[in-house]
């Protein structure tokens, strides 16, 4: 019961704000390490909100546009952002300019997710999939994609680094499976869902 008892001392969550400006729905959030939020919607573009002044209210964000079509991930990186987008492709971010440092092209249908390997400074992107144009998960250094991950029937929904010294990747996907990969080899298959795998997390040990 105690357990109990310390769970009801917690302060419960409230709403502390509204970032209000995109134009369409938000399909993606995430956070940079000073506390900046990022936001990606199908209006084609991603927001970079900051809190200023002394209420640390956040102000109307940037807008970084580049991508042609709906915009439906978003994650922070080493050096600024990136995005995936319907367009296809994959947006690295100079959020000094907010402008495209890179624009990253080789997967054949909408952009699902992105993710950042900060083990490795390789970014990860994975993409629905189609009969004809099957899902893939790719790692991108430098601009340049050093690996890409076939295997899975049908979206993949989300793309994860394990962080370690091998830069394994997890990818979860739409046939109700999760891989991991090690380079361009599957080394492993977890089944049991019984319906789509859209988000994966990391957990300590």
């Amino acid at each position: 019961m105690a357990g109990a008892a310390d769970v009801m001392d917690i302060e419960p969550f409230t709403l502390s704000a509204t970032l209000a400006g995109h134009e369409q729905d938000v399909r993606a959030v995430a956070s940079l390490a000073d506390g900046a939020v990022l936001t990606s919607s199908r209006d084609a573009t991603v927001r970079v909100w900051r809190r200023g002044g002394d209420a640390g209210v956040f102000g109307e964000g940037a807008k970084l546009e580049g991508h042609s079509h709906f915009v439906i991930a978003v994650c922070a990186t080493a050096t600024g952002a990136a995005s995936g987008s319907n367009d296809k492709h994959v947006i690295e971010w100079d959020l000094s300019s907010g402008a495209p440092a890179r624009i990253l092209e080789g997967h054949g249908n909408t952009v699902s997710a992105v993710s950042y390997s900060h083990a490795t400074g390789c970014l990860l992107s994975a993409s629905w999939g189609t009969p004809d144009t099957p899902a893939t998960a790719k790692v991108w250094k430098d601009g340049a994609c050093v690996a890409t991950l076939k295997g899975h029937k049908a979206t993949i929904w989300a793309v994860l680094p394990v962080e370690d010294e091998q830069g394994h990747v997890i990818t979860a996907s739409g046939d109700r499976t999760c891989k991991l990969w090690r380079g361009e080899e599957c080394v492993r298959t977890f089944e049991g869902h019984t319906d789509a795998v859209r988000a994966l997390a990391l957990l300590p040990g």
